[in-house]
């Protein structure tokens, strides 16, 4: 099967910036030198989009699982400082809601049991509830067009598409897989592009369609050069079009590079894949880990997709109905890759160690990370000892790794020191320079819950609740160099979450646990301004450069404060 790294990712009810927070009761008050604002409320989810915080109650849990009937609730833009009632029909079952990429303050709540929208342009403050008679599975909200929506039907396998965003809606194409999506700025020319897996009527294969909006239903011709694939195999990343061929039991990647035909990927002789997972698709290449019986291997392409080659094997990877390979793209600086490599020992018996290694030059060379400075006693033999991190396969069972594209440069992760990665010796890590060079927070023990606030002039770390409870957040007001901790709650909770504005642009923070044995949960939402000593002035920059100043690796250079 092909699948993408950022689907994989994609979980829950989340759509695009927005996640979601439900609310039962609050009160607010401030302790110490940090503004705290603490909400009681039950059943928690939270959604923030930019400037708004919406919070709901959910009043009872209807069946099938997963629906649940939504009622009153409150909402608040100035990050849970005060708050309004918010009203959705008595009857209403919420299953899943989307914010448009276009325009933040539209917003469309599905409710598919009683097939009806209720649709806001204004942040919540006003609602119009639109009645459909097909069901609605899946939205799809134009990337710059507010008001332009596709909606997917999975029984009937039906399309269909509202310019008025959701007030009234056309039949699109029928036959369609839920592999569709909308144009890419900057590749498609036309804004009103679809792409489209076309079913066939078994359903054990499918066709690729691409067609404007209004001119899908008259094109009655798909790519007949490329011929049928593997249903639910379609994916668009950027400028490159995937989709997957099953010859004589042997799996096929076929690609197209910026919309032109499409083209066999070639891999090297004895190459056997089983999965095909795009890890990364931009800069002009493409990252693909190759499942085959030996395990995963990962590949570098060409520009155009086309010709693979080897640039590291052995990776660690769990199969939970698809693959997930522990790797990770430092959002922070461009080109640099983390991966975790298992080997096999058989002495006594049977195990797998890890161990951590890193890219600079996108899968050119990979390297153990050096071991930190002050660290080298934790070493027990000093020819084999570097620093190993949990990386985003962390993230199924624990909080992986974090990096930020608008934080340049800083990296957050748990690991440890010695000769593999230790799940039971775990510490938290900073990197400012992308990876280069590591330290060691000074943190207790453990996983935690990390956030870069206000693009990286504050970090946060709060104990997972899975590894018990806590009323304590530790964070840094320079970049990891030193952390000072906080009383957020006068009880201990286990933290589910702790969460901030999505484009990191905001100093407040969100984080929401629950007491042992009870339903109730407490959200404390903390507003970092106060802490922050003072404004920078011209003797508080400095020259930051991405690199190793003792061995010369530098990137790039830039002033900040």
């Amino acid at each position: 099967m092909l699948w993408s790294r950022q689907w994989l990712f994609t979980t829950g009810v989340t759509s695009g910036k927005i996640q979601l927070l439900i609310v039962f009761d609050y009160v607010v008050r401030s302790l110490g030198n940090l503004c705290i604002d603490k909400t009681k409320f039950r059943f928690p989810n939270i959604f923030l989009v930019y400037d708004i915080v919406a919070l709901f109650s959910y009043l009872q849990i209807f069946h099938p699982p997963g629906r649940l009937f939504l009622g009153n609730g409150n909402s608040s833009k100035d990050y849970g400082s005060t708050y309004q009632k918010e009203t959705f029909p008595s009857d209403a079952v919420i299953t899943f809601f989307f914010v448009s990429p276009a325009n933040y303050k539209n917003a469309i709540f599905v409710d598919y049991h009683n097939k009806t929208l209720h649709i806001t342009t204004d942040e919540l403050k006003t609602t119009n509830k639109v009645v459909v008679d097909f069901e609605i599975d899946k939205l799809v909200l134009h990337p710059t067009i507010a008001d332009w929506v596709l909606a997917y039907s999975f029984l009937s396998r039906e399309l269909r598409y509202s310019k008025d965003f959701g007030k009234t809606w056309n039949l699109l194409h029928t036959g369609v897989s839920p592999k569709f999506y909308w144009y890419i700025p900057g590749v498609d020319t036309d804004n009103s592009t679809v792409h489209l897996e076309i079913l066939s009527s078994s359903g054990d294969s499918a066709h690729y369609k691409k067609c404007a909006l209004e001119k899908c239903s008259a094109t009655d011709t798909t790519d007949r050069k490329l011929g049928s694939f593997q249903p639910i195999s379609l994916l668009i990343i950027n400028q490159y079009v995937f989709v997957e061929k099953l010859k004589k039991e042997k799996s096929e990647m076929y690609v197209s590079y910026k919309r032109n035909d499409f083209k066999k990927a070639y891999f090297p002789p004895n190459t056997l894949p089983k999965h095909f997972l795009i890890m990364n698709a931009d800069e002009d290449q493409v990252f693909v880990g190759v499942t085959n019986t030996d395990g995963v291997t990962l590949y570098l392409s060409d520009t155009t997709g086309q010709y693979y080659v080897p640039t590291l094997t052995d990776l660690l990877y769990v199969v939970r109905g698809i693959p997930w390979i522990d790797f990770h793209e430092v959002k922070s600086l461009k080109g640099i890759y983390l991966a975790n490599q298992r080997s096999i020992t058989e002495n006594s018996r049977v195990r797998i160690e890890v161990k951590t290694l890193i890219s600079f030059d996108k899968g050119g060379m990979w390297s153990v990370i050096p071991v930190p400075v002050g660290e080298t006693s934790k070493c027990k033999q000093a020819t084999d000892c570097s620093l190993h991190l949990h990386l985003d396969l962390g993230s199924l069972a624990a909080p992986g790794i974090l990096s930020e594209s608008k934080a340049p440069g800083l990296v957050l992760a748990h690991g440890n020191v010695g000769d593999k990665l230790d799940p039971n010796n775990t510490y938290v890590y900073v990197s400012r320079n992308g990876g280069v060079t590591w330290k060691n927070a000074g943190l207790p023990s453990g996983m935690y819950r990390f956030n870069i606030l206000d693009q990286g002039s504050i970090l946060t770390a709060v104990k997972e609740a899975t590894y018990g409870v806590t009323n304590i957040i530790y964070y840094s007001y320079d970049q990891g160099n030193n952390w000072q901790n906080f009383k957020f709650s006068d009880k201990v909770l286990q933290v589910d979450g702790a969460l901030n504005e999505p484009e990191i642009n905001s100093l407040s923070l969100s984080i929401y646990g629950h007491t042992s044995g009870t339903t109730a949960w407490t959200l404390a939402t903390i507003k970092f301004e106060q802490v922050l000593p003072s404004k920078c002035k011209k003797e508080d920059y400095e020259i930051w450069m991405p690199g190793d100043h003792t061995q010369f690796i530098l990137l790039f250079e830039l002033k900040l404060c």
